[in-house]
């Protein structure tokens, strides 16, 4: 944060923004200044080498006229640098050694390097340490405190002022004071807070600097600074007496502590004469417009809690792309601005009814009136009391609002009335959301963090639809807490944020990751693992569903008691656990130029009601085939193993188990889409795990195991029989031929967005390749290998001799390099390698060697290659039958490139 303007006595110091633009500008030549202006107007130029590893962040503010002030003891300019030097709760860490060098400390982005001769401050709040900074560099330094005083250095000059209270700042008082004693043993109390907190506690007789102080806030304000207002006040030596007296007892208070502190605070916070206000530039991360751009076009819908000024947090909305200037802006605001007459502001709850009803008949006249004759309380669960059961709020708009141009920006006091902060929920309030949830942006400014709880609430318990917060200040963590997902800031706001979260960040951009990229690959992973679980259990429990109706439902089991046992855990476990760890259906790239993608999951259709369905009734087609497969197989009696004896009934169970083990694994194996070697790994492995256990289990007597074992030495005679083999076989390939021919005809005319960027990226991927060996002219050489049919060189045995032969004819043409082994992806000859190896496919273009066109295009080639001489003067062959002609070509144009060579491009 950077110290921008300020206002002292009604006088403005610096140059504030005006709009949006100018603020930008102003952003890009903090973050990287080229030359300082000085005061006579000159200007001097920034050592380029020392601005790409700066110290420090930038410092621009300069007003030759404030310095000036300050140069000639104005009373004001004193007064209120004075306050912002003393009234903070900053701490020096340590201080800076002017013998310290750069190298002791680790330069990181996120720390201060310190600078040799200057103290280290530590501040619970940017803003704070932003003000004490400025304050020390127009030469009012805080440089010690202690439990008994604070010592500042004004104009090198020390001044050591007696600490007597600190009146600490909260979301509900939104100020701080100290109660100091100057050294001329006067007690002050010097107070900074929000605008208004200030004004309403001022004395009289103070309209001029108020007028011109708010003229100079609103201002700053629409450049998009964050402004504070400084106050001050004498205490007379009885006052303070008596008021300390207060303030100590309520503090020793138990219960009820905080509120009887506030309440004593109140008390001496009035009177204050009002000294001026200070403007500070909280500048935007980097990547955040365009995190939000990407978010937004990815479905979500972007609502923004800020207890900054209205006009700061419509600049700020504008900085950040959220709002531009073609959307229709509905602002609810609880005094008159430039957009609001009085008319049309929110000071009670009537006209809260009438503002709504207002803008809703303008932008929304489709939206049925409401009555509020009497208010209706929602309950928990997000319905109307007296309403009927539905999935939320009535008249919700159903449709996606990603194109919508409405934006509703509302003030904290006119919120209250729409989202009250005790009791239940109105009707008015679920009217006011139904207006909310058809804009596309939605910001709450001046809100006090119990607001921001409640408006997520809100929307969380009648919405139905899950809810993200993110913040990185203390005034966050309600948010955070009451949010399905909360997502904390790691940065200068400190660590509650984080420690109140579900996930951790740097900073907001990190939020694209984890959402677009993360999250759409974990809830693609999970629905499948989930539908799959449920699948691959309906096809083994349904086997001996079927099985009853043949044995007259007697409770006779078709499988193993052991085997039962273990399905789960070593013969399909696994497989779909890496499909669940590694699988990737949309590449990280093509996640970032497809954010719709993110769109599947907010729609719900990896994992819904339906799509259950679907897989559960093929886990029961499936299952009726595999079963009557294994029925009619050994059903008969007909199997007998090599001594004439019939099989067991086990023996069934035990081939109609190896076809479900079949079934789902080949399902497991469709639905991959990323394969690594812990997929081929556990996935062979489970159906190898299978045969290694029955064999084993077939040499384990019957009585050994707690159980019996019924496949005693029953394994290895049903191996004997060639239906034990084949059964199995057969029912997979019924059941995948259902599955495979339902993918063709869904993938062919019915394909997923994500299927459509699967197969654009591989045309892509392909295309690139095609283009890369036409470049590296390396196509041309792998075809003529294919060529002569009675010759057998090799291709490096040809470019080998080509190069050789060229370095002794051809000293103006650039000579190939020789090839000695296989080339890897990016060196010179990777295709000529797979060609050769049979590893790759030639173009059709090149696959017909004997044709005539390629016999035509051969000759001129070669007679192009040929040098000059010899193409004013070539050599006519003597006439032969077409197959000798045609076998005499190809030799002339092997032998021209032994001997010449060619020219690539």
């Amino acid at each position: 944060m950077n110290f921008m303007c300020c206002t002292i006595a009604g006088r403005c110091y610096g140059v504030p923004p005006e709009t949006s633009q100018d603020f930008r500008k102003t952003r890009d030549y903090t973050f990287s200044p080229k030359t300082v202006e000085k005061e006579d107007g000159s200007h001097n130029e920034i050592n380029e080498k020392e601005d790409e590893n700066p110290s420090e962040p930038p410092y621009i503010f300069s007003d030759p006229v404030l310095l000036k002030d300050i140069h000639e003891g104005d009373n004001d300019v004193n007064g209120f640098f004075k306050l912002l030097a003393l009234c903070h709760s900053v701490i020096i860490e340590s201080p800076r050694a002017p013998e310290t060098s750069d190298d002791d400390f680790e330069k990181t982005d996120d720390t201060e390097i310190p600078i040799p001769g200057e103290p280290l401050y530590q501040a619970s709040s940017p803003d704070e340490l932003a003000l004490v900074e400025a304050a020390r560099k127009l030469g009012y330094e805080f440089f010690a405190r202690d439990n008994a005083s604070i010592s500042i250095r004004v104009k090198g000059k020390e001044e050591r002022w007696e600490f007597l209270n600190l009146l600490e700042f909260n979301s509900d008082r939104k100020r701080m004071s100290v109660i100091l004693r100057d050294p001329q043993g006067r007690i002050r109390l010097l107070c900074k807070g929000a605008d208004q907190t200030i004004f309403s506690r001022l004395h009289a007789g103070q309209e001029q600097i108020v007028n011109s102080t708010t003229a100079h806030l609103q201002q700053f304000a629409t450049g998009g600074l964050r402004t504070l207002c400084v106050a001050s006040r004498e205490i007379s030596a009885k006052d303070y007496t008596r008021w300390a007296a207060k303030f100590y007892k309520a503090s020793l208070r138990i219960e009820g502590r905080e509120q009887a502190v506030d309440e004593v605070s109140e008390e001496i916070e009035r009177e204050l004469t009002l000294i001026g206000a200070s403007a500070i530039e909280d500048r935007l991360q980097d990547g955040v417009p365009e995190a939000i751009d990407m978010l937004m076009r990815a479905g979500l819908k972007m609502w923004v809690l800020t207890g900054d000024k209205m006009e700061t947090a419509i600049n700020i909305g504008f900085s950040c792309n959220l709002l531009d200037d073609g959307m229709h802006r509905m602002i609810f605001a609880s005094e008159a601005m430039a957009d609001v007459d009085e008319t049309n502001t929110i000071t009670s709850p009537e006209s809260a009814v009438r503002v709504l009803e207002s803008i809703i008949a303008q932008y929304f006249p489709e939206m049925k009136e409401s009555r509020y004759a009497h208010e209706v309380a929602i309950n928990g669960d997000g319905l109307l009391a007296g309403e009927p059961d539905d999935d939320g709020l009535p008249d919700l708009p159903k449709g996606e609002v990603a194109d919508s141009k409405y934006a509703i920006i509302i003030d904290g006091k006119a919120m209250s009335h729409f989202v009250p902060s005790e009791g239940e929920f109105t009707k008015l309030s679920a009217r006011f959301l139904e207006l909310a949830m058809r804009c596309k942006v939605v910001i709450c400014c001046r809100v006090s963090p119990l607001q921001k709880a409640l408006m997520v609430k809100l929307v969380r318990n009648c919405i139905k639809a899950p809810t993200l917060a993110i913040g990185d200040g203390a005034n966050d963590v309600p948010m955070i807490q009451q949010a399905h997902v909360g997502v904390g800031i790691s940065g200068k706001e400190g660590r509650q944020a984080v420690l109140a979260s579900d996930y951790a960040i740097g900073q907001f951009r990190f939020l694209v990751p984890l959402l677009l990229v993360h999250g759409h690959w974990a809830y693609r992973r999970i629905s499948l693992m989930l539908l799959y679980s449920f699948y691959k259990n309906m096809v083994f429990a349904m086997c001996n569903l079927w099985f009853g109706i043949y044995s007259a439902f007697s409770a006779q089991t078709l499988f193993e008691s052991w085997s039962v046992s273990v399905y789960n855990i070593f013969f399909t476990g696994l497989p779909i656990l890496a499909v669940a760890f590694f699988d990737q259906a949309s590449t990280r790239e093509e996640i970032y130029q497809y954010p719709q993608l993110y769109k599947r999951g907010i729609k719900g259709r990896d994992f819904s009601r339906m799509r259950l369905l679907g897989w559960l009734a093929k886990a029961l087609l499936q299952s009726v085939v595999i079963t009557l497969f294994g029925l009619y197989a050994w059903g008969e009696g007909n199997v007998a193993h090599t001594y004439g004896r019939t099989l067991s009934l086990f023996a069934m169970g035990t081939c109609i188990y190896t076809g479900v083990i079949y079934t789902v694994s080949i399902k497991v194996a469709l639905i991959t889409h990323t394969w690594t070697f812990w997929n081929h790994f556990v996935l062979y492995g489970s159906v190898l795990t299978w045969f290694i256990f029955i064999i084993v289990l077939s040499f384990i007597p019957q009585n050994f195991l707690i159980n019996p074992n019924n496949l005693y030495m029953l394994t290895l005679e049903a191996m004997d029989s060639f239906v034990f083999w084949l059964s199995p076989v057969l029912s997979a390939v019924a059941c995948m031929s259902i599955e495979l021919a339902w993918r063709y005809v869904k993938r062919s005319y019915f394909p997923e967005p994500f299927q459509i960027i699967q197969e654009q990226s591989q045309k892509s991927e392909f295309k690139k390749r095609k283009s890369i060996n036409k470049k590296t002219g390396l196509l041309s050489d792998a075809m003529r290998l294919f060529k002569p049919k009675n010759h057998h060189t090799t291709l490096f045995h040809i470019r080998t001799h080509r190069h050789h032969t060229d370095a002794e004819n051809t000293a103006s043409e650039p000579a190939l390099k020789p090839h000695s082994g296989f080339a890897f992806a990016q060196a010179e000859g990777e295709a000529d390698v797979m060609y050769t190896r049979g590893l790759m496919h030639l173009p059709w273009t090149y696959q017909f060697a004997d044709s005539k066109h390629n016999t035509r295009r051969q000759q001129q080639t070669a007679t192009h290659r040929l040098p000059p001489q010899q193409q004013q003067q070539p050599q006519q062959p003597p006439q032969q039958p077409p197959q000798q002609q045609q076998q005499h070509t190809t030799t002339t144009t092997h032998n021209n490139h032994n001997t010449q060579q060619p020219q690539h491009t």
